[in-house]
């Protein structure tokens, strides 16, 4: 196979992982690697095996008699037993095994020496065998550790030697010898590095042979990091061209079996790159997904034929026959998506011949049996239907069967394959009962919005009454719709399966009416405060300074009027209405001219005053007073296609307007119609709002840093107090005295506060044509506020 695709796979590319192939410099990097590894590892040994050869030793000469031997071999057992006992103390104090302390050389000789001497006494026999036990064993410890990294070399040089770099396949015989054999040292490296190792103490005592190991391990594990990653993407490529020649999904090409498993080895490895681990994981998800799949593809035809086993006769329960043809509907629309073009099944469907014929043949007795028990349950589920309603005397959608006959009419009109009869009675069916579900909807809503309305109204607050209003308005509107498209008897059926009475719904609607009309009347009443709030303010901010009616009984005086007004009957209500729409007209006229300046020349600009107060910016530059009066000219023309509404307060000042001709409360009526006409004035809940966070505000100063940043900044924050209160309570904070200030603690607060608007004052000099500007002016001079020089 692998000759076999040796041309195409050259040209062939990798999309999950990424392959580095290694040359002829990453051959020769292996090699000096593996060289130092064996100089190393030989001189290492040499320098650490200085216990002389047992062929070799002193200690055997012979003696010129036994008794000169006895006397030596006692006096080296004394010397043996010391020198052990002190190699002993230093290796446990100094946690390196005897082998590697200073001593062993001398101790080892004399060692070798006793061994099997003749006439040594019970302890020293005990010594010698316990010197011998841990010689064996230490040596060799370090003996395997000297012998790995020969082991690592070797292996380099075979890898060297054996395996070509670059893919390759997996399963050739030399190439899966040399990687078990460096797996192998790899696990044989890592256990000898691991903590609690019986090789660490030895790793410890020779250094330069410890580092001999790591390097073994690196080098061995980069080598098989190398060969799997060459594996794998020589498997990647046969599986990916295999799968191509064959037009099938991966999963069903020859080698994907052998690439999951090597995904799956990838997975596990601590050493394999990032970049690898993706790819495996990549293939692994792949392969857990493509074999959900197909294990769906093969399991669906079985599972039909034990579904049409199941359906219920013709007779049935309709029930049961819903409940069968719901499960079996379900099952065909899986069986469609599998062969969907689009859906994860198709491409495995189209490699899996058999499976798909078999899915074929079963969906199609499947099909043709649900359309026999769409017949079946309709006939049953309409039968008990109308048995049901004859026996009641009741109109069907108020029969308990009649869920079951809409449920399955509405599944027959989706599906979109019925006969001509069927549709057209499903649509009858369907058509009626929309009328009685939205009216039963309808008439339960509209009777669940009365009981709140009427239920709200018992414990109504002022700031709810507006809300309160709309919802009954609209509940009476809802409510006069449904019972117009609904006969009394209809209507009466709604009310009954909601629990209420035959005229709890004439009842409601005409509670609501009469509570409305109250309302509405009430309202008018409480909005008198909002109203001369705003009338005070906006007549303190805009009227002329000069004007009588800015008294300190000026909230007073408008109450008075308006309320005076409100309650004249003789008042023309057309010449209201007339007066109201020029108001408006005015109005929007004004804000038309604010609107415009502001945009050409800047908020806070002298001419925007002007364009407020005086009806004309009075701009400097040409281009601009041109394009000014252009766009004045398109707004005036577009207005007049429109006719202005009042707004309520308009229209309580047009009627005071009309009411008090010939009176002395014309002229005040006239000045709250003037600062009508200049603007949209703030909202009430806006101004009671600036009420209650100006004076904070103004005793945030310190009266020796009062000063504010700039006359535009002074002027702004005055303009906001004079907009806020009438101007007598202004000329009260400025005193320190009066409700606003009282409203602040006293002492340093109130101070702090009236230092602030002193401040103000000074700053705010300017020419801008506001009567409130033109007024606190005036205040200012009155109070000794002269502005520093």
């Amino acid at each position: 196979m692998g000759g076999k695709r040796d041309g195409k796979r050259r040209g062939s590319g990798l999309k999950d992982v990424t392959v580095t192939r290694r040359g002829a410099e990453a051959a020769e990097e292996t090699k000096d690697t593996a060289d130092r590894l064996g100089e190393a590892v030989e001189a290492q040994a040499a320098a650490v095996s200085e216990r002389p050869d047992p062929a070799t030793r002193e200690g055997l000469e012979p003696s010129g008699s036994r008794i000169q031997e006895q006397v030596r071999t006692l006096d080296d057992a004394g010397r043996f037993r010391c020198g052990w006992e002190a190699l002993r103390d230093r290796a446990r104090r100094e946690s390196v095994p005897e082998l590697h302390c200073d001593g062993w050389a001398e101790t080892a000789r004399l060692g070798e020496r006793l061994d099997g001497a003749e006439g040594l006494e019970g302890s020293v026999s005990r010594a010698v065998a316990e010197w011998k036990e841990t010689r064996d064993r230490q040596e060799a410890l370090a003996g395997e550790v000297r012998d790995l990294c020969v082991r690592a070399r070797g292996w380099l040089a075979r890898r060297r030697l054996e395996v070509s770099p670059g893919p390759h396949d997996p399963a050739d015989p030399a190439r899966r010898a040399v990687r078990e054999d460096g797996t192998r040292i790899r696990s044989e490296a890592e256990a000898m590095l691991a903590d609690g190792s019986l090789h660490g103490p030895h790793l410890d005592a020779m250094p330069e042979l410890a580092v001999l190991v790591r390097g073994s391990l690196t080098a061995v594990r980069d080598g098989l990091v190398s060969d799997r990653r060459d594996a794998f993407a020589w498997l990647v490529d046969e599986v990916t061209l295999e799968a191509g020649e064959r037009k099938v999904p991966p999963f069903h090409a020859p080698r994907f079996g052998d690439l999951v498993a090597l995904a799956g080895e990838s997975r596990g490895d601590p050493d394999l790159p990032e970049a690898d681990a993706r790819a495996a994981r990549a293939w692994l998800d792949r392969h857990e997904t493509a074999e959900a799949l197909v294990r769906e593809i093969r399991d669906w035809p079985g599972q039909a034929e034990d579904l049409m086993k199941r359906r219920p006769g013709p007779d049935g329960d309709p029930d049961a026959l819903a409940g069968w043809r719901a499960h079996a509907e379900r099952s065909l629309a899986e069986r469609r998506q599998m062969l969907c073009g689009e859906g994860p099944h198709a491409a495995h469907v189209a490699s899996m011949p058999d499976e798909r014929e078999r899915m074929r043949e079963a969906s199609g007795r499947l099909d043709g049996m649900i359309q026999d028990c769409m017949r079946d349950e309709l006939r049953g589920r309409e039968a008990v239907a109308l048995g049901q309603a004859e026996a009641e005397g009741c109109i069907a959608f108020d029969v308990p069967a009649w869920g079951g006959v809409m449920e399955l009419v509405n599944g027959l009109d989706a599906r979109g394959d019925l006969s001509d009869a069927v549709s057209r009675e499903a649509g009858r069916l369907k058509k009626l009962d929309l009328h009685w579900r939205e009216g039963r909807v309808l008439v339960k809503g509209v009777m669940n919005m009365a009981d709140r309305r009427l239920g709200e109204h018992e414990d109504l607050s002022p700031e709810g009454v507006d809300t309160w209003l709309r919802e009954a308005a609209l509940t009476l509107w809802i409510g006069d719709s449904a019972a117009q498209d609904r006969p009394e008897r209809e209507l009466a059926a709604h009310l009954a399966a909601d629990g209420r009475k035959p005229d709890a719904f004439a009842k409601a609607m005409d509670g609501i009416q009469v509570l409305l009309a109250r309302e509405l009347a009430d309202r008018d009443r409480r909005k008198i405060d909002d109203d001369v709030l705003v009338l005070a303010c906006a007549v303190s901010e805009r009227v002329d300074a000069a004007s009588p009616v800015h008294r300190g009984t000026l909230p007073g005086d408008v109450r008075a009027v308006l309320e005076t007004s409100a309650q004249d009957v003789n008042v023309p209500e057309s010449e209201v209405a007339g007066v109201a729409a020029g108001i408006a007209r005015r109005r929007i006229e004004t804000d038309i001219r604010v609107g415009l300046a502001r945009r050409i020349e800047g908020a806070g600009n002298v001419a925007v005053a002007r364009a407020q107060f005086e009806g004309d910016p009075r701009l400097v530059r040409l281009e601009e007073e041109i394009a000014y009066k252009a766009a004045i000219s398109e707004g005036m023309r577009l207005l007049d296609r429109e006719e202005p509404q009042p707004t309520r307060v308009e229209t309580r000042v047009a009627r005071a307007v009309v009411a008090t001709r010939g009176t002395e409360g014309h002229g005040l009526a006239l000045v709250m119609a003037e600062a009508l006409e200049l603007g949209t004035t703030a909202e009430a809940a806006e101004i009671r709002s600036e009420r209650a966070a100006l004076p904070g505000e103004l005793s945030r100063h310190e009266p020796e840093t009062a000063e504010i940043e700039g006359p535009d900044r002074a002027q702004a924050f005055l303009r906001r107090v004079c907009a806020s209160f009438t101007g007598a309570e202004v000329r009260e904070m400025c005193e320190g005295k009066g409700p606003v200030m009282e409203r602040l603690p006293a002492g340093a607060a109130r101070e702090r506060a009236k230092a602030t608007l002193h401040a103000l004052h000074r700053e705010a000099m300017s020419r801008d044509p506001s009567p409130w500007c033109r007024r606190q002016e005036t205040l200012g001079r009155e109070l000794g506020l002269v502005r520093d020089q």
